[in-house]
């Protein structure tokens, strides 16, 4: 294992080199790589000369480097195309970089500074890697490591090096293919099709045991009662396997959670549109884990369950009511209503339909909109909205826009409800159950509690979810809703059962 340091105080970039490069004189946060032997840096010069050598610090967007080679020169704003910079095995930066500094090495070889581009480096990542956190508890080093360990249960710490060994396996076997398919790879999409080919079969391998593992962990966690304990528990899982899983571009968004939680739209079309993502083969596996646990695959199946039940409303009293109005609350990727124009539109259905989707995150609705644009045909009367609103607040007192939804033949709600505690739940199904015509349906999403990857989502991508069973979901539905005569209130599911909707039905006039 290996620490790292805050540098703060230490500039390894020469500001009057800064200045001459036109880049912005701060002093950024700096990470000193402790163990040189930790890390491995491969630069390409414009000749396409390649030099070996280590990493001595990082920073966001600029590293120190130590070369091997005491016969290359360099020039101080010298373009490199190509830097790539691996630590402890996981890729943390490969693209261009300047040379804002250079200087012999005390022993041997050079130091260049590099200035980087693009998102630069993932520091929270690096952090992850030297198996430290970046906060004031950190662990900070190997003694704090060994000390973490005395407090974790043996049996976990089994299922650890249990994981370990499957892991260190895989990364073996997965950087083997790389470099026989970058030998016989001929073009660009006959890499693409080994690579596809590659993860398929290990897929097919490892990703069993590996669940299997990781519903071991569920279990044992359900022992533990005390929150310290879970949290300890927690800190020493992700020591040893962050840095194999931040690079999957799928966890990676989940844990960092760049609009503030994890399960946003950006995060949904990845499931939606599913594609091998990744820097290497090693990430593009964790990447498709993350998307094909029991609980995506159950995401996947539950907007198309939604999309049809839409469907199945719709068709039902679409010869009496005019125009169909549908609202999506919290809508997100809107993918369900999406679905459901699709299965309108290729029916040859054409009784008039309004759409609301009501989301707080612009980019959610921006994205919506486009995809709508491509959906709906010309010639089919379908009306779409999009409101940016708060939508809890919003809806639970008095707002503008509520009249925008009022008399909704159907309100769905697919995933708003797992971040809500039961209190703030009730109330909102008591608005949105007033925003519905007679005979209106009311459909929201719940995750079950049988979710097989509570300790996935939890310890490893701090994705906390408000689990819920059939009868819990029955209970948020407010006593005085529940008590109307011929009110429908019933809990149905996606084909895995992980996925609850409940269908709260408004009794016509």
């Amino acid at each position: 294992m290996s620490g790292a340091e805050n540098l703060n105080s230490i500039d390894p970039i020469d500001p009057d080199s800064l200045s001459q490069a036109g880049l912005v004189k701060y002093r950024e946060k700096r990470l000193g790589i402790l163990n040189l032997n930790d890390s491995f840096v491969v630069i390409s010069d414009r000749n396409f000369n390649e030099s070996t050598g280590a990493i001595k610090n990082v920073s966001r967007f600029g590293t120190r480097i130590l070369l091997n080679d005491e016969g290359a020169t360099f020039i101080i704003g010298e373009q490199l195309p190509r830097v790539k910079l691996t630590l402890l095995g996981t890729q943390i930066y490969n693209g261009p970089a300047t040379i804002v500094n250079e200087q012999k090495a005390v022993q041997k070889g050079f130091e260049l500074g590099l200035s980087l581009y693009g998102e630069g480096i993932d520091l929270d990542q690096v952090n992850a890697i030297l198996q430290i956190e970046p906060d004031a508890n950190s662990i900070g080093s190997i003694k704090g490591v060994i000390e973490l360990s005395k407090q974790v249960l043996p049996d976990f710490k089994i299922l650890v090096a249990d994981l370990n060994t499957l892991f260190s396996d895989l990364r073996m076997k997965l950087h083997d293919e790389e470099k026989r398919i970058a030998e016989f790879a001929t073009s660009p999409s006959h890499n693409k099709r080994l690579e596809q080919q590659a993860i398929n079969v290990a897929f097919s391998l490892y990703e069993h045991d590996i669940q299997n593992i990781f519903e071991d962990f569920d279990t044992l966690i359900t022992t533990l009662r005390d929150a310290d304990a879970i949290e300890i528990h927690k800190r020493y899982f992700r020591t040893n396997f962050h840095a194999h899983f931040l690079n999957a571009p799928f966890i990676h968004r989940a844990y960092h959670k760049p609009l503030g939680y994890a399960g946003d739209f950006e995060l949904l079309v990845m499931l939606y549109d599913y594609q091998d993502l990744g820097p290497t083969l090693f990430e593009k596996f964790f990447h498709r884990m993350g998307c094909h646990t029991p609980s995506a695959v159950a995401n996947k199946n539950r907007v198309v369950f939604l999309a049809d039940l839409i469907l199945r409303e719709y068709s039902n009293i679409q010869r009496d009511i005019g125009t169909f109005l549908v609202t999506s609350v919290a809508c997100g990727a809107g993918r369900e209503i999406q679905l459901f124009l699709e299965d309108v539109i290729q029916l040859g259905l054409m009784n008039p339909i309004k759409t609301i989707c009501l989301d707080k995150e612009e980019r959610a609705l921006e994205y919506g909109q486009i995809v709508l644009r491509k959906t709906i045909k010309p010639g089919f009367p379908i009306e779409s909205i999009f409101l940016a609103e708060d939508v809890i607040n919003g809806l639970i007192q008095p707002s503008h826009f509520k009249k925008e939804l009022s008399g909704s033949h159907l309100i769905s709600c697919a995933s708003l409800f797992d971040y809500l505690s039961d209190r703030v739940a009730t109330k909102l199904i008591e608005a949105m159950f007033e925003l519905l015509a007679p005979g209106g349906s009311l459909f929201i999403g719940a995750v079950s509690d049988t979710s097989p990857d509570r300790f996935l989502m939890d310890f490893l991508m701090e994705w906390k979810l408000k689990l819920r069973s059939a009868e819990d979901l029955k209970r948020i539905v407010p006593e005085k809703i529940r008590g109307l005569p011929h009110v429908i209130v019933e809990v149905i599911s996606e084909p895995l059962g992980l996925n609850l909707i409940l269908r709260v039905r408004k009794p016509s006039l």
